[in-house]
């Protein structure tokens, strides 16, 4: 999920960009902000304001970096809900982009994940979208009641339809490679 997330920063991230990061279950600095220089106005300024931009670059790729999965409950649906907030407090912006990437869509409790979309959601008017999902190893979905048809057609199809209906412009969806990572009692999940 990592490398996707630098490759959006690489190929979308130009001059005058705000970037936000919002982690999903932080309660300390939930929100990063990450201002983008503005393009050069002069030729002769062009090397330094390319510097900079640089710089913001991966300054924003080293908090991505630093991010690392907290075990513990997950509600996306929150996360979009502050992104389109922001997003709707620039007025004036010319674009609008939302990346979003976790390991689950909601989990309310260790053995309860829910694929469908939640009941509400804050307007995503004008909002290009991509969500970024962990695709869960096989134990998982077993363990969670979940066939691989269901998982893929809920992640697949319902939730760019729930995003469009709420405004969304462009929706992309894409199930990416997990890590191996701790489960909630320290143990190993084990590989497929």
């Amino acid at each position: 999920m990592l490398a996707v997330m630098q490759s959006v920063v690489a190929a979308e991230v130009d001059y005058g960009d705000l970037v936000w990061i919002i982690q999903i279950q932080s309660t300390l600095d939930p929100v990063r902000q990450f201002a983008m220089p503005a393009a050069p106005a002069q030729r002769s300024t062009s090397g330094s304001a390319s510097m900079r931009l640089q710089q913001t670059k991966n300054a924003l790729l080293e908090q991505l970096r630093g991010m690392r999965q907290v075990p513990g409950n997950t509600d996306i649906s929150s996360a979009f809900g502050a992104a389109f907030d922001i997003l709707r407090s620039h007025p004036a912006a010319l674009r609008r982009f939302v990346v979003a990437g976790s390991d689950y869509i909601t989990d309310t409790a260790r053995d309860r994940v829910s694929l469908q979309p939640p009941a509400s959601l804050p307007s995503a008017a004008g909002v290009d979208l991509v969500l970024l999902v962990c695709y869960p190893r096989a134990v998982w979905l077993q363990l969670l009641g979940f066939s691989h048809s269901e998982f893929l057609d809920s992640i697949e199809s319902r939730w760019p339809v729930f995003l469009r209906t709420h405004g969304a412009r462009n929706v992309a969806v894409r199930l990416v490679d997990s890590v191996r990572a701790p489960t909630l009692d320290g143990a190993q999940i084990p590989a497929n």
